[in-house]
């Protein structure tokens, strides 16, 4: 399994193997997606608008390996009742995300505020963000 159920963290490492999909639609993309050390994740406007749609105002996450994965859902999607809800403001050009269970049980809570660049896989996937990025 892929993506992270808030109730049960304990089973979400995925398998070894990637699906065949995991190729298809792979773009990389300069933008920003933000660790605070204050157990959010961040995500670029710029980010939303590019890639999710109007009724998405959820993600779920993800880890495999050294990869954090982000995939918009809404409302009607499976795996919604285990999403983390965008808290957007028309000032800011980052969209929050308070992950921070998700960030403290893959010990993924930094000592700083860091930025990753990401990629986006595809619509099954969602964004991938490399950790070991210098």
């Amino acid at each position: 399994m892929l993506w992270a159920e808030r109730s049960n963290m304990a089973d979400t490492e995925p398998d070894a193997n990637k699906p065949d999909w995991w190729q298809k639609g792979r773009k990389t993309t300069s933008g920003e997606i933000k660790l605070y050390k204050s157990g959010r994740i961040g995500i670029a406007q710029s980010i939303i608008r590019e890639h999710f749609a109007d009724d998405q105002d959820a993600v779920v996450f993800g880890k495999h390996n050294d990869t954090l994965y982000i995939k918009p859902v809404s409302e009607g999607d499976e795996l919604y009742r285990d999403g983390y809800s965008l808290q957007t403001s028309d000032r800011r050009s980052t969209v929050m995300v308070n992950a921070q269970s998700f960030l403290e049980y893959y010990g993924l809570v930094p000592d700083e505020t860091t930025s990753y660049d990401y990629e986006w896989i595809n619509e099954e996937v969602g964004i991938g963000v490399d950790l070991n990025q210098e």
